[in-house]
């Protein structure tokens, strides 16, 4: 029969490289100990997280989406520093996952993760801009770091001395549902709309 026929012409290499030598960064990414709780419910993903998180020398717990974290969370009886949360989840999304987690554990730090850019949560109201956030595909040195980024904010801001220390945690989200009122207010009968 007839076919067509490609020819693929690459340059030389002056060098090659042996397969078995992996290139080290130059900057390593540093490690920890911390106790981190992982909300994803795509198990590929959080396949990959939790091992690189293993590898660091992290302790992760895991959910499959908010629900599930909020159980965690309760039945957990020691120290979690941080929450890595997927923000589009079936049952329970991110955001709200987040605001819960942080009234159950004021000094819960977040790291959110998705496929969706930050932009596009930003402009929507739905994440506040200066929030911790990876978006996926992301390299798993990128997930070291930012835990660690994330982890160490909280190292500074429990250092700082009264007068230095923020006065208002930041806002998770812009997004009404996620703010709640006073039980001393009242409010009028409207219905919901």
């Amino acid at each position: 029969g007839w076919g067509t026929a490609f020819k693929v012409y690459l340059p030389r290499a002056a060098d090659l490289a042996d397969p078995g030598v992996r290139v080290q960064n130059p900057t390593e990414v540093p490690s920890g100990s911390e106790t981190i709780l992982l909300a994803e419910d795509q198990d590929a993903v959080a396949a990959v997280v939790r091992a690189t998180l293993h590898l660091y020398g992290y302790r992760i717990l895991e959910a499959h989406n908010g629900s599930e974290a909020i159980a965690v969370i309760e039945r957990h009886k020691g120290p979690i520093h941080l929450l890595i949360t997927d923000i589009v989840m079936p049952v329970m999304g991110g955001v709200e996952l987040a605001a819960q987690a942080q009234e159950l554990r004021p000094e819960l730090k977040v790291l959110f993760m998705s496929g969706y850019s930050e932009r596009a949560f930003s402009s929507h109201g739905v994440l506040d801009p200066e929030v911790a956030f990876l978006q996926k595909p992301f390299m798993p040195e990128s997930l070291a770091r930012k835990v660690r980024e994330v982890l160490d904010v909280v190292v500074a801001e429990a250092m700082a001395t009264p007068s230095e220390a923020p006065r208002k945690r930041k806002s998770i989200s812009r997004s009404p549902r996620t703010k709640r009122r006073s039980p001393s207010r009242k409010t009028p009968n409207h219905p919901r709309r």
